[in-house]
Formats: structure tokens, sequence, C-alpha cells
């Protein structure tokens, strides 16, 4: 083994690694003592060399593949982990647009967080007119969007909307005005706005059954205002109601109409009552609330009974109802202007 040692030395000494084999012969026909010894020893040393060049190719092919196979798999995971920050920040959108508010989520990438905050320092809120934006769950949402403008029903409970989003309560809209059973349904829900309730009990006195107006009425007499009562006083003067006459003029007390909206009421009385039940109605009205006390006056100036006016009047201080009695004066001299002009509607 001295001599492969001193094969190497003598190679190193030269520092030529390509004269290797030449000083292996040098070194062995310095120590053998015939030629063939020497051509053994020096085949014996060359298929040692070579099969450590091999090794060596194996090492170096080896590490290669796994710097490789490193790389593609640092790249799947980076991919990876940039459309995970990708979905989080469209659901940031998605949730600022329908709820004003997000759930804030770690991201990967620092330069989708700072995007992040950024954008939660904006109201957003969605044009449906807008081109797509190439994302299916964005378009998907806008979609719904378009549906609900076009007054089409769709089904938002994937998503959870603010009670007050517009595309939410306009759904909600076009579920009244689809079915009345939702409407039904929408009286007996705490979690919906007062808004939604009386838009659903408008539908009910429109479009329901007297046996649905009934019904409807029954747990939602605190929804009434002048607008709801409107179309219920025109339901009931087209008897598409069982409400009688005490129960329709405890409601407009009830909703707090004033002197004008009485007034307002008797003139658009005119075209759909008849005259005695026109008299009537307001006769009680004026019992029930003095504020309509001027309305049931007009009714019956109107109705040309001049005698029951004068009558009515009578119990009233002179100074109180100055303009009718002005009116009436003039009509004893024959002297006649319109109505409407004393009243004031």
């Amino acid at each position: 083994m001295h001599i492969l040692e001193e094969i190497y030395e003598t190679t190193l000494l030269h520092g030529l690694h390509s004269s290797i084999h030449h000083c292996a012969r040098v070194v062995c026909a310095r120590h053998c003592p015939g030629p063939f010894y020497c051509l053994c020893l020096y085949k014996h040393f060359r298929s040692t060399h070579c099969s450590l060049d091999r090794w060596g190719s194996v090492a170096f092919f080896g590490f290669t593949l796994l710097f490789v196979l490193y790389g593609n798999i640092m790249g799947l995971f980076t991919r990876y982990h940039e459309r995970r920050d990708m979905e989080k920040l469209i659901q940031q959108i998605i949730e600022q647009d329908i709820k004003d508010t997000f759930s804030k989520s770690h991201y990967h990438n620092p330069t989708f967080a700072t995007l992040s905050r950024v954008l939660g320092r904006f109201d957003l809120h969605a044009d449906p007119s807008s081109p797509e934006s190439g994302h299916e769950k964005i378009d998907r949402l806008f979609t719904y969007y378009q549906d609900i403008n076009e007054d089409r029903v769709v089904d938002l409970h994937k998503y959870d909307f603010a009670r007050q989003n517009p595309f939410y309560l306009h759904n909600l809209q076009n579920q009244i005005h689809q079915d009345l059973k939702c409407a039904q349904d929408f009286l007996k829900r705490e979690d919906l706005s007062p808004e939604i309730k009386q838009a659903a009990l408008i539908a009910i006195i429109q479009r329901g059954s007297s046996k649905d107006l009934s019904k409807a009425l029954k747990g939602s007499q605190h929804l009434l205002n002048k607008e709801i009562l409107k179309h219920l006083l025109d339901a009931y003067w087209h008897g598409k109601t069982t409400l009688d006459q005490e129960e329709m003029v405890r409601l407009c007390a009830l909703v707090g109409y004033e002197g004008k909206d009485y007034l307002q009421l008797a003139k658009q009385s005119k075209a759909l009552l008849a005259p005695d039940a026109r008299f009537k109605f307001f006769e009680a009205l004026a019992t029930k609330d003095e504020r309509a006390e001027k309305s049931f006056l007009y009714v019956l100036l109107d109705l040309e009974m001049i005698d029951q006016a004068r009558e009515r009047l009578s119990s009233h201080p002179k100074d109180e109802f100055m303009v009718i009695n002005a009116y009436l004066e003039l009509k004893a001299t024959d002297k006649t202007y319109p109505l409407e002009v004393f009243f004031g509607v």
C-alpha cells in the first residue's frame, strides 16, 4: 500500500491531476522488480481511480436532483400561499361590501397584508353595472346583485349580509312581492327592520284577503303609520276588509293624524264614499279626535248641510273658525267661492 501512497504524493507534488497515470507508471517502475508486477499494480490503481470518479458523478447528480426538487417544492408552497392570500383578500372585499366590516386574516405574503390594511380603510360598495372582474367568486355575487335589481328573488343564505344592506333589503322586498306567505312570515321575524315589516303589511293590505289582513293586523298595529293607514283606509272604503268604522276611526287617532291629514282625507273621500257614509265617518272622527273637527265641517259644507254646519260652529268660540264663519256669511249673500280656498286644501 505504500506504493499507492507514493503515487498520490507524486501526483500532488507535480500538481497535475491529469498526469496521475504517468506518475503511477514512474513509481511502479521504481519499486517493482519486474514489468509484469508493475503492469498489474498500475491496472489496479487505474480501476480504483475510475470507481471513485463514478461515485463522484453519482453524488453530483444526486445533489443536483435534490436541489431542483427542493426548488420545485418551494415554488409549489409559494404559489399555494399566494392563492390562499388572494382568496382571503377577495373574501375581505366581499365582506366589506355586504356588511361594512371584515374578519382580519394572517397573510403569508407581506404585499397582500399591506393591501388588506389599505382596503380596510375604505368604504367599499358594489357597482353591478361595472365590467366583469374575471374572478368567479366576485362575478357570481354581482350576478346575484343584477338579479335582485331586476326584482328576482335570490338565495343569499351563503352570505352574511348586514340587515341594512340595500341589496339584502331589496331581495326581501322581492320575496314579499312574489309570495304573500313570505310577507306573513316576515311580520313574525324579530331580526327584520320595521321598514321591511311595514312593506310586508302594505302588501297584505293591497293583495291579501280580508282573512289575511285580519290575521296580519293582530300583532302588527305597532307598525301602523300614516302611509300604511292610507292603504288600509282605501281597502276599507272599497270593502276589502272586515274592519268596522269604529276600528278605522280608532286607528286614525292611533297613528297621530293631524288636522291637515284629516282635511286631505275628507277631500279624497268624496270620490270613494256615498254622502251618508262620508257624513257618518267624519262625524265619528270628530267625536273621537278634536283634530278632525275642521274636516267634519268641511264635509258638512261640501254636502251643502249648511244648518248642521252652523249648529256645529255655535258650540265653538267665534274666533276659533273665523275663516269658516266668513265663508258662511258670503254664502248667505249669494256670493260663492271655492270651498277649498277657505280650508286650505
